[in-house]
């Protein structure tokens, strides 16, 4: 992949500035437009949070989305998609999104399973043409796999509408980042169809208002308590971000001897600043958000609560450092990367034939 030209880039900065000051609907379809269509996957984000921060002003788009080159109409006929599911991200940021569809002549329905990532867009899809009672006993062993925590998934029955905007975004992300969708994925994105509507906000703000959830002190906001939850366990930042204070970290934790130790808070902030970027917070706040619509979908309400509490916090202005997630979050993190060292460290003593020394 190319890399993007910075004088685009810069150029596509400022217009997205001004298109922000000028805070108009003409502004907000201005906006939406350069999201979809813009080849920079940075332009494309930050298209996205100038159009979220007009959109808490009240200023929306007026007109539909256009959207280049996109070979088909943002809209198509929904008849033969019976059912729609979705799991939620997982650590990596991946996410399955199932559309069944019926079979013309009454036959066994067609399963479309599309797999997404937060960070790439559409990685993969399978189609598989089962009879109904296979489809549904597939979908009953994967709902008990969710409720039991397994995998680090939820999975739940979702809105038409919700999976076509997830799948819309994901094709946008993967067409910013220039890189070709799986061969065969086209013919099935147009069977499934665009959105009727922009996604102006997320889906989980249909059912819960952020004033009702910022406003709710019986909400668990423990970061410790969140993720201790079985599905977020596996939530961590890229740790080759973190090489930098990994061993700093270690020492702080005792797990490589130093005298005197690093300062703990010192440290854990130097690595909030490695590892948390505009970006990263933008896809955690995604993360959360889907997470607490999915998890709702699902019943899990109290948990979905805590999830959204957490993405309240990552809007706007945030002070990565002094953000109780994103410190955890790094924390965790940090403590994955010292983990990976000490690997390293057994490794090279087994090669070097010294044996495996207990590092404390």
């Amino acid at each position: 992949m190319n890399p993007p030209n910075s004088n685009e880039t810069t150029s596509s900065e400022s217009t997205i500035a001004d298109l922000l000051k000028a805070g108009t609907p003409e502004a907000a379809d201005a906006l939406q437009t350069l999201s979809l269509n813009a080849e920079n996957k940075e332009t494309c984000k930050a298209a996205k949070r100038a159009l979220y921060l007009l959109s808490q002003k009240g200023i929306k788009p007026s007109a539909s989305p256009v959207v280049a080159n996109s070979g088909f109409p943002l809209s198509a006929p929904a008849d033969r998609i019976t059912q729609t599911l979705a799991t939620l991200l997982d650590g990596a940021g991946n996410q399955l999104l199932w559309f069944i569809f019926a079979d013309p002549d009454g036959g066994s329905p067609t399963l479309l399973s599309v797999l997404t990532n937060d960070e790439v867009g559409i990685k993969d899809f399978v189609t598989m043409r089962q009879s109904r009672r296979e489809i549904q006993k597939r979908i009953e062993a994967t709902a008990q796999e969710s409720m039991a925590g397994m995998a680090g998934v939820s999975f739940a029955e979702v809105s038409l509408e919700h999976n076509r905007t997830r799948m819309a975004t994901a094709k946008a992300l993967t067409r910013s980042l220039r890189q070709p969708t799986p061969p065969g994925f086209l013919d099935w994105a147009k069977r499934v169809g665009e959105p009727t509507q922009p996604a102006e906000d997320s889906s989980v703000y249909s059912v819960f208002s952020r004033e009702e959830i910022a406003a709710d002190t019986k909400i668990n906001r423990d970061t410790t308590a969140f993720f201790a939850v079985p599905l977020f366990e596996s939530w961590f930042l890229d740790v080759q971000t973190l090489a930098g204070n990994a061993f700093l970290w270690g020492q702080v934790q005792d797990v490589f001897p130093s005298e005197p130790k690093p300062d703990r808070e010192t440290v854990l902030k130097n690595g909030v600043h490695e590892g948390i970027t505009e970006s990263v917070i933008e896809d955690y706040r995604g993360r959360l958000e889907e997470t607490a619509y999915i998890l709702h979908a699902n019943g899990q309400t109290a948990i979905a609560k805590m999830a959204l509490v957490h993405a309240l916090t990552l809007t706007g202005d945030v002070e990565a450092t002094e953000n109780a997630f994103l410190l955890a979050l790094t924390e965790r993190s940090l403590g994955a990367a010292v983990g990976m060292l000490q690997n390293a460290f057994h490794e090279q003593m087994m090669q070097a034939g010294q044996g495996v020394q207990t590092l404390r």
